[in-house]
C-alpha cells in the first residue's frame, strides 16, 4: 500500500509538467497492474481449496522434446509419455524451449566444425553445456549435515580441486568438455593445496563439531580466490567412529575484469589477478572516470594478503590517484571469524593529499587543499558464553585513532572544524548470538549465499582530545536478523551515537536500516521474489557544513543534499525457470524514493525524490563472463530541474547481506 501511494503521490506532483504527467501516469497505472497481477499471483499459491467428489480423468499424450503446460504446474517429460490430468484443466502443449536451445547449439556447433577457424572459434566463445540444478530455494542450516556425526573422530583430510570451467563442488565427477574450457583449465594455476589447509580451524583426531566445519566452510568460500567450496564428511568402512574429510573447492579465474557502468560520464574498470601464481595474494589495478571530477579520470592500485602465516591476518596496501586525492594506505586486520576466536585486532596508517569540499550550507560551497596523515590501531578480546553451539559472546574492544593535518586552512575554536587535529579514545562491550543459514537464488544464480541469523548489541564509550576542546563520547549499535518458513527474511540495524560538550548532546548521527525479501513464490510459469529496504538517517546539532546526500539511496540520484533522509527501495525480481538458449534469465523492476531536507522534519515536497526502472540480470555456464546485469531507470526531477534517464551495466554478484559481527569500535558514521 505504501508503495502505490508513494507513487501516486510523485504523480500529482508532475500534474504541473505536461511533458512528463503522461509517462508518470502510465508508469504508475502498469505499476498497479503489477501490484494487482502479484497479489492475484500469492493468493492462487496460498488458497486452501475444500475437499470434494473425485473429477474424472483424462489422458494426455506428450511427446519428447515438448513441454505439457497446466494452471500453475510445468511437465517436462524425458520420453514420449501418457500423462492422466483432471477433465476440468486446461492445458496446453508447447515445444520445449530447451529442447529449442539444444538444436541451436547443436546446429552452430555441425556448421561451425566444417571449417578449423570456426571450430577454434566456437570452441573459444561456448563451453560444453552444463546439467542445470532445478532453481528450487534450499534454505538450510548450515550445520544441519554435520549434526549426525557430532563427536566421532576426524581422521584423513583431503582436498578436492574442480575445474573452474564445468566444475561442480556437489558433484565432482563433472569435468570439461570442450576444448577451450579444458584448456582454460590446464592453464589455470589452482590454488595451492598449502592454501587450503592453511585456512583450517580443526585438525585431523579433533571431534567432529558441527558448528566448527559449517564455520569454515564459510571461512573458504569467503576467500576472494574460492567461487564455492564444500567440506564433506566421508565414513569409513570399518571404524565407524572415525570420518574422513574431503574439502572441495572451485576456484575464479586467476584474472577477472569487472565492468562498472553508471553512465557514459561515470563508470570505472577494475581489473585483478585473484590468487597470483596460487597463493592467495590479490594484485588489481582500477580505473575510475567521472566528469563532475576534475580531472575526470584517476586509477587506484592494491595489494591484499589473505592470512598471512596462517595467522589469519589479513594486509592490504593501496595507493590512489584520481580526481583530486593521491593518498598510501596500509592496513593490517584480523577480525573474529567464528564465536571461537579470542583474538582480533587491526593496525592502520595513510597520508592523503586531497581537496575537501566545504558547505556554508546551503548558500555556499567551495573547495580546500590539505594534507592528512592518521594511524589507526584496535585490540579486543572475545569471551565465549555458554556451550558452544548456543554461539554466545561477549566481547570488549579498545581503539586510539589519531589523525592530523599537515597542510590546511586558518582554524580556530569557531571556524574550519573539519580540519582540527584530534584524537579519539573509545572502547566497546559487545553481546552477540549469530549463526548462518545457507541459501542460494537470491539475487544471483548458483552462488551460495551465507545467510546471517540472530542478534548483536553493542555499547561504545570514548572519549576525543580535541585541538581546542575535549569531548566524552556515547554510542549505540544493535542488529537481528531472522530467517521466517514461508514469510522471508528480515533485518534491521540500528545505530545512534554522539558528542557530549557543554552539557549538550552534539555532532550526533543517527542511522535505522531496515530490510526484507521473500522466499520463492510460484507466480505462473515465474518465480517471484520481493525485496524492500528502508533508511532513515540523520544529525543532532551538527555542523552546518557536514551534510548528506542521496547517494547509493535513489538510483541516478546523488546531488540532493541536506541534514535528514528517509529512503524507501522495492525490488521486484522475476526468475524464469528454464533456460533461453542457454542463458538464465531474471527481470526485476525497482522504484526508489526518498526525502532529503535540513530542518527537525525534512517534509517538503521540494524536497521528494524518485526514480524507476526496470533491469535484467542473465547468467550463462557457457559464458566466460558469467554474470550480467543490464539497468535503465528513469529520474523525473533531478535537484537542479528536469528529469534524467540513467543506465547501468556490471558484472560482478551483488553484495545482499548486513553482517552481524563485532569489529573495532567507532562513532557512528554521518554518510
Amino acid at each position: 500500500m505504501l508503495y502505490i501511494l508513494l507513487l501516486l503521490k510523485v504523480l500529482k506532483w508532475h500534474m504541473t509538467i505536461p511533458v512528463l504527467h503522461k509517462i508518470i501516469r502510465i508508469i504508475a497505472l502498469v505499476t498497479l497492474f503489477l501490484c494487482v497481477f502479484i497479489l492475484t499471483c500469492l493468493t492462487n499459491v496460498y488458497a486452501q481449496t475444500k475437499p470434494g467428489k473425485p473429477e474424472k480423468k483424462i489422458s494426455v499424450h506428450v511427446d519428447k522434446g515438448m513441454i505439457l503446460i497446466l494452471k500453475d504446474t510445468i511437465i517436462i517429460p524425458e520420453q514420449d509419455t501418457t500423462i492422466l490430468i483432471p477433465k476440468s484443466e486446461v492445458y496446453r502443449i508447447e515445444v520445449n524451449p530447451e529442447a529449442k536451445s539444444e538444436a541451436f547449439y547443436d546446429s552452430l556447433k555441425v556448421k561451425a566444425y566444417r571449417t578449423r577457424l570456426t571450430k577454434e572459434l566456437y570452441n573459444l566463445m561456448i563451453k560444453g553445456k552444463k546439467e542445470e540444478k532445478p532453481q528450487n530455494e534450499n534454505t538450510v542450516k548450515s550445520t544441519t549435515v554435520y549434526e549426525a556425526f557430532e563427536g566421532r573422530h576426524i581422521g584423513k583430510i583431503k582436498l578436492k580441486k574442480v575445474d573452474v570451467l564445468d566444475g561442480d563442488v556437489e558433484d565432482t565427477s563433472k569435468v570439461a568438455a570442450s576444448t577451450f574450457a579444458k584448456l582454460a583449465n590446464y592453464t589455470h594455476v589452482y590454488t595451492r593445496d598449502r592454501i587450503i589447509y592453511n585456512t583450517l580451524i580443526f585438525e585431523s583426531g579433533d571431534k567432529i563439531s558441527s558448528d566448527v566445519l559449517a564455520d569454515n566452510e564459510r571461512i573458504i568460500r569467503s576467500l576472494g580466490f574460492i567461487h564455492d567450496a564444500r567440506i564433506i564428511l566421508v565414513a569409513r568402512e570399518h571404524e565407524k567412529d572415525t570420518m574422513d574429510v574431503l574439502i572441495v573447492t572451485q576456484d575464479k579465474f586467476d584474472y577477472q575484469f569487472e565492468i562498472n557502468v553508471i553512465g557514459p560520464t561515470n563508470f570505472d574498470l577494475k581489473f585483478k589477478d585473484n590468487s597470483v601464481m596460487g597463493l592467495g595474494k590479490e594484485l588489481g589495478f582500477n580505473y575510475l572516470y567521472n566528469t563532475s571530477h576534475l580531472p575526470a579520470s584517476g586509477f587506484t592500485m592494491f595489494y591484499h594478503d589473505r592470512n598471512f602465516k596462517r595467522t589469519f591476518v589479513d594486509i592490504d596496501l593501496r595507493y590512489s590517484h584520481y580526481w583530486a586525492k593521491e593518498g598510501t594506505d596500509l592496513s593490517i586486520r584480523k577480525d573474529f571469524l567464528t564465536p571461537q576466536t579470542k583474538w582480533g585486532g587491526g593496525l592502520s596508517a595513510g597520508m592523503t593529499t586531497q581537496k575537501q569540499g566545504i558547505n556554508d550550507y546551503p548558500d555556499t560551497s567551495y573547495s580546500i587543499p590539505y594534507t592528512h596523515n592518521y594511524q589507526d590501531v584496535w585490540i579486543g578480546r572475545s569471551f565465549s558464553l555458554g556451550l558452544r553451539s548456543q554461539r554466545k559472546n561477549l566481547t570488549l574492544t579498545a581503539r586510539l585513532y589519531r589523525e592530523e593535518y599537515t597542510t590546511r586552512p586558518y582554524v580556530s575554536p569557531d571556524s574550519n572544524s573539519y580540519f582540527f587535529n584530534d584524537i579519539l579514545m573509545i572502547t566497546g562491550i559487545s553481546y552477540t548470538k549469530v549463526s548462518y543459514l545457507k541459501s542460494s537464488m537470491i539475487r544471483a544464480f548458483g552462488v551460495t549465499e551465507d545467510m546471517p541469523v540472530g542478534y548483536y548489541l553493542e555499547l561504545n564509550t570514548g572519549y576525543v582530545a580535541g585541538e581546542f576542546t575535549n569531548t566524552p563520547y556515547l554510542g549505540l549499535k544493535s542488529g537481528w536478523g531472522h530467517y521466517f518458513h514461508n514469510f522471508g527474511y528480515v533485518d534491521a540495524v540500528l545505530k545512534f551515537g554522539g558528542f557530549m560538550q557543554d552539557q549538550k548532546f552534539k555532532q550526533g548521527a543517527y542511522d535505522l536500516s531496515l530490510g526484507y525479501f521473500t522466499p520463492l513464490v510460484n507466480a505462473g510459469r515465474w518465480r517471484f521474489r520481493q525485496f524492500v529496504n528502508l533508511r532513515l538517517t540523520g544529525g543532532l546539532n551538527r555542523y552546518k557544513y557536514t551534510i548528506i546526500n542521496m547517494n547509493d539511496q535513489i538510483y541516478g540520484i546523488s546531488q540532493a543534499e541536506g541534514n535528514q533522509r528517509l529512503s524507501l527501495k522495492l525490488e521486484s525480481v522475476f526468475f524464469k525457470p528454464m533456460s533461453i538458449y542457454g542463458f538464465q534469465l531474471a527481470l526485476f523492476g525497482f522504484v526508489d524514493m526518498g526525502i532529503i531536507g535540513s530542518g527537525a522534519s525534512p517534509q517538503a515536497l521540494d524536497d521528494f525524490y524518485t526514480s524507476f526502472g526496470a533491469g535484467i540480470r542473465l547468467r550463462n555456464e557457457g559464458l566466460i563472463i558469467q554474470n550480467m546485469e543490464i539497468k535503465l531507470g528513469y529520474v523525473p526531477k533531478l535537484p537542479n530541474g528536469g528529469g534524467k534517464f540513467n543506465y547501468g551495466f556490471a558484472t560482478n554478484d551483488p553484495v545482499l547481506f548486513r553482517q552481524l559481527s563485532i569489529s573495532r569500535p567507532d562513532v557512528v558514521p554521518y554518510r
